[in-house]
């Protein structure tokens, strides 16, 4: 299975994501903003980087920026339920998600897109 990392400034949004994950067998670290999510990608060789676009201190697209440069082998999905999510999503994908979701979404969406990053 994969090492992901959740990125998120939503505990309940942490937690759900982390159970979904760690029940399919995933090794799961978090964190709540893009500034500790860069120090968790030096201490561990990350797979797949899910990170939320808003939050407080570095945002979603600064850090998937920063991470397609210094780690262009980890994959990266980019979510936002932002109400101007979408157009922040699609920002996101020209600057190297991999994948976009918008929240809410499913456990069965959410987990089929991990698979689908790592075949």
């Amino acid at each position: 299975m994969a090492n992901i990392l959740i990125v998120d400034d939503e505990q309940l949004i942490l937690d759900m994501l982390r159970l979904w994950l760690e029940d399919a067998g995933h090794s799961v670290t978090d964190a709540t903003d893009g500034n500790i999510a860069l120090v968790k990608m030096k201490e561990t060789k990350i797979d797949i980087l899910v990170s939320d676009l808003f939050m407080p201190e570095k945002e979603g697209t600064e850090l998937i920026m920063e991470v397609r440069n210094a780690y262009p082998e980890t994959a990266i999905i980019a979510i936002s339920g932002h109400q101007k999510g979408s157009v922040h999503l699609a920002t996101a994908k020209k600057l190297g998600a991999d994948h976009i979701l918008s929240k809410p979404f499913d456990q069965h969406e959410f987990l089929q897109t991990i698979t689908n990053q790592l075949s």
